[in-house]
């Protein structure tokens, strides 16, 4: 979404009546970090499950990704109206912007909530580790405190991310913000990047189940049955 978002502002720069690329831009690029905050709402939810800690998660575990997915589903949802709706113009122009100030705070708000949780596990296991988070490797590129280090770095990145969209709609269609391109380059463009850039080195894949990741297709079951699986060979 985010490269075919930039590829239709590409077009909407070289024909700027057109309408079509803009809305296309304005909508997929507005969007579009909700869904890469879904997935990480479900990467530390199989960190979890993974080394046996959900009792150090502030939120159950069947609820934790499926809350937070809900949240950014709703954000998802009001600013993709609120996008087509300001594309239009006019007084639906008006409640489009509403719509998506509306959309973004709900992401913020969710997000915050995540990033607390993501924080009170970190200090959690560090105190009080399971036995599977023990005899797994912690550091480096496959070690799982590493996993969460890149949730943190990823998490903070599409927050300030989203504030920036925040003030930039806060100011209105003639606000600076929006009037100056430069910074929807710096806060959105370069911040998404660095938010994604680290999950091709320290891939989820390479550090959750790595001896068998068949198992994510299988759900809870086959998580279960892949941690008793490799338990012993990590105690090993």
């Amino acid at each position: 979404m985010e490269a075919i978002g930039y590829l239709a502002r590409t077009q909407s720069h070289k024909d700027k009546e057109k309408l079509a690329p803009y809305i296309v831009q304005a909508i997929l690029l507005l969007v579009a970090p909700a869904l890469l905050a879904a997935s990480i709402y479900m990467v530390l939810g199989r960190l979890m499950t993974y080394l046996e800690a959900a009792h150090h998660s502030m939120i159950r575990i069947k609820w934790l990704t499926k809350f937070f997915v809900a949240g950014d589903v709703l954000s998802f949802l009001m600013q993709t109206l609120g996008g087509a709706m300001l594309a239009k113009g006019g007084d639906s122009g008006n409640l489009g912007q509403k719509l998506i100030l509306g959309g973004l705070f709900v992401q913020i708000l969710f997000f915050g909530g995540f990033l607390t949780v993501l924080c009170m596990f970190h200090l959690r296991i560090n105190r009080e580790p399971t036995a599977i988070a023990s005899s797994l490797q912690r550091n480096g590129r496959n070690g799982w405190m590493t996993m969460l280090t890149v949730l943190y770095a990823s998490g903070g990145f599409i927050m300030v991310r989203s504030i920036f969209r925040v003030i930039e709609y806060v100011q209105g269609r003639n606000g600076y913000l929006l009037r100056n391109e430069v910074w929807l380059y710096i806060f959105d463009a370069t911040l998404i990047s660095a938010a994604v850039i680290p999950f091709n080195f320290v891939h989820p894949s390479n550090v959750i189940l790595l001896e068998n990741r068949k198992s994510f297709s299988e759900g809870a079951e086959g998580l279960q049955g892949a941690e008793m699986e490799l338990a012993p060979r990590h105690r090993q």
